[in-house]
Order: structure tokens, then C-alpha cells, then sequence
């Protein structure tokens, strides 16, 4: 036999969740569930992951890892590679290379 649980979020994270628990094809019976079992597995609730709000959420390997790409994908170009470059031309090109795909 199941029991029934009941509790109090507010209205705003209901509503997220809700449209978050249908994209992913689970319900709110299945979150508490998977909330209870991971009680049980770790004897402790689980932490929401804080979201990159900015470079005080990376660390300093992060730094480091984030440093050393874009060195390694970075180069130097001298003033002349931008002579010619006219953004408008260069998006029109782009975008008439995404509809020639779609033909």
C-alpha cells in the first residue's frame, strides 16, 4: 500500500517544476519518490548545483582549464585581417548558407 505525502512550496517554483517534470516525462510522484529514496541512499537531502552566476562560481582549476583553451584555440591576426570584414555581409552570407541547406 502507498501512503500519501503532502507539503507547501511556493506557487512560482511549482509552476517551474511542473513544466520542467513534463519535458523531462516524469511526474510529481516519481520527484518525490526520487527525493525520498535519495534520503534513504544518503541519509541527508539533496543540495541544489549552483549554477555558473559568474567567475566567482568557478574554481581555480576551472580558471586554469578555461585559461589554457582559450590559448590554445586564440590566435594573433594584425589589423589588415579586419580590413575588408563588413559584419552585414559576412551575416548575409551566413544566413544564405543556412537557407541553401535547407533547399
Amino acid at each position: 500500500m502507498d501512503a500519501m505525502v503532502s507539503g507547501r512550496i511556493p506557487t512560482e517554483m511549482k509552476g517551474q517544476g511542473s513544466k520542467l517534470l513534463a519535458q523531462i516525462g516524469a511526474t510529481q510522484s516519481q520527484l518525490i519518490k526520487a527525493a525520498y529514496e535519495y534520503l534513504l541512499a544518503e541519509g541527508r537531502l539533496p543540495q541544489p548545483q549552483s549554477r555558473l552566476a559568474g567567475p566567482s562560481a568557478l574554481t581555480e582549476q576551472d580558471l586554469t582549464q578555461l585559461e589554457n583553451f582559450i590559448n590554445a584555440t586564440t590566435f594573433e591576426v594584425g589589423p589588415d585581417f579586419w580590413a575588408d570584414f563588413d559584419l552585414k555581409d559576412t551575416l548575409a552570407e551566413g544566413r544564405w548558407a543556412d537557407y541553401e541547406a535547407l533547399a
